[in-house]
């Protein structure tokens, strides 16, 4: 019996992708019995013990189960309490893989039920990765896939997506199904760059105090991209947020100063990025 867990979500699914596709290649008619979120516990007792007429191997893959956080009706209880018996008792019959996808510090608030079966269970932690690790993660990805792309212009596609490896994934295949070398103009020409430039212009258009006109227009770019209403007015308030402080910066010190001092801190971030 296996628990796959941790914040990386494509990680954790590559890694029961791993486990099941290797089991497929010693076994033809492998059968994957998937349960989410939810179990009935009669149904996982019933697949578990029942031969069926093939007598097929199986493997269970039991995604976030809600029988694994804090419990408070009774009827929950008894049923978390048969279900670690169940699989108690056929973790030598089947191989049993346990998943959970878990932010930073939630582990804690899973039950007692759960944590009784992390002392029969090999443990397989997949934690978030660090942006420079996200870096080599993706080198390594792009280079097995026979593909090129160089330093910097990685860094930039990094920069402008979301730090979630299932979604840097899924972009980079779909730019490799264009072209074999990842350049600029290949991530410019993405949706998510695309909609990053959308979000600078709404900025861009805000500072400069552009004209009602334009600034409507400039969100319904947003809109038409599918960025959410309420996540365009945080960025406007993030906007004037970071221009008040510009403001109070500029009552102490120069604009040369300012320059010097934003700067210093981009150039301590690359020094960090790549030597610490």
């Amino acid at each position: 019996m296996k628990i796959i867990k941790g914040e990386e979500l494509y990680l954790i699914e590559s890694e029961v992708n791993k486990i099941v596709e290797l089991a497929k290649k010693n076994d033809a008619n492998l059968e994957i019995i998937t349960f989410n979120e939810t179990v009935d516990l009669e149904e996982l007792s019933n697949q578990l013990f029942s031969n069926d007429f093939f007598n097929n191997n199986k493997i269970f893959v039991l995604k976030n189960l809600l029988l694994f956080k804090k419990l408070t009706k009774d009827v929950d209880k008894q049923d978390a309490i048969e279900l670690i018996d169940l699989l108690k008792k056929a973790k030598e019959m089947h191989e049993i893989l346990i998943v959970l996808e878990l932010q930073k510090n939630e582990e804690s608030s899973l039950n007692q039920y759960y944590k009784e079966l992390l002392k029969d269970s090999e443990i397989i932690n997949f934690d978030k990765l660090k942006e420079k690790e996200i870096y080599s993660f993706l080198l390594n990805y792009i280079s097995k896939k026979g593909a090129e792309i160089n330093k910097e212009t990685l860094f930039d596609l990094i920069a402008n997506m979301p730090s979630d490896l299932t979604i840097l994934t899924k972009e980079i295949d779909k730019m490799l199904l264009l072209n074999n070398v990842i350049d600029k103009k290949a991530i410019e020409n993405n949706n998510f760059f695309r909609s990053n430039n959308v979000e600078f212009a709404l900025q861009d258009a805000l500072l400069k105090k552009q004209s009602k006109a334009i600034l409507i227009k400039k969100i319904k770019e947003q809109v038409d991209l599918g960025n959410p209403i309420i996540k365009i007015f945080s960025q406007i308030n993030n906007i004037f947020i970071q221009a008040k402080k510009i403001a109070i910066l500029k009552n102490y010190y120069s604009n040369e100063d300012i320059s010097k001092k934003i700067k210093y801190a981009y150039l301590s971030f690359i020094f960090i990025y790549w030597f610490c």
